[in-house]
C-alpha cells in the first residue's frame, strides 16, 4: 500500500488521470504536510517533488520524512527555485 499526501485536495485528480488506480493501493490523504501524521517505520522511503520550499517549517517536515521510512529506506526528492529567508 502506498500513501499520498497532497496539502490541496484537488492535486489528486490530475495525478489519478495520468496513473489511473491499478495493482498498487493508494492511501490519499489531504493534510498540512509540514506534519505527517504516519506511524514511525510505515513506509519503504518517502519521495518529495516540488514543496519543501513552500512548507513554512521545513525542519519539523524533514523530521517526519525522516522517521516515516522504515530502516534501510530512502527519502528523495526533487525540487526547484530558491527558498527566500
Amino acid at each position: 500500500m502506498g500513501h499520498a499526501v497532497q496539502s490541496a485536495p484537488g492535486a489528486r485528480r490530475p495525478a489519478e488521470r495520468r496513473h489511473p488506480p491499478g495493482g498498487i493501493e493508494v492511501v490519499h490523504l489531504v493534510r498540512d504536510t509540514q506534519f505527517l501524521n504516519l506511524e514511525d517505520a510505515r513506509c519503504e522511503g518517502a519521495l518529495s517533488t516540488f514543496t519543501l520550499w513552500v512548507i513554512p517549517d521545513v525542519v519539523t517536515a524533514l523530521a517526519g520524512l525522516r522517521r516515516v521510512p522504515r530502516p534501510g529506506g530512502r527519502f528523495q526528492f526533487l525540487e526547484q527555485g530558491s527558498r527566500r529567508m
